[in-house]
């Protein structure tokens, strides 16, 4: 064999060799970017679920918090009618 034959066959060893290295970066590339694509996807997903969480305990707070204000006015409406019979009663021992 000559330097001319051990130079063609280096060559064809080259071209596979970059086919391979092109198939296996391409193979590598979209696993990745589908691996980050899963990612985003389930941060969405936790995302979208949390606001619903938080949209929920929000919601209580603001029923338990309505409800809290009603009881205080009904507190104060009976403190204010306690006071005036107070009142009476003592306008009546003078």
């Amino acid at each position: 064999m000559t330097n001319y034959d051990y130079m063609a066959i280096g060559r064809k060893l080259s071209k596979a060799d970059d086919r391979n290295n092109t198939v296996a970066g391409l193979i590598i590339t979209t696993l990745v970017l589908g691996g980050c694509a899963y990612l985003q996807y389930r941060i969405i997903q936790d995302q979208k679920s949390d606001i619903y969480s938080i949209r929920q305990r929000m919601d209580n707070l603001s029923i338990r918090n309505n409800r809290q204000r009603q009881i205080i006015e009904e507190l104060q409406s009976t403190m204010q009618e306690f006071m005036e019979q107070q009142s009476k009663k003592g306008n009546e021992t003078l």
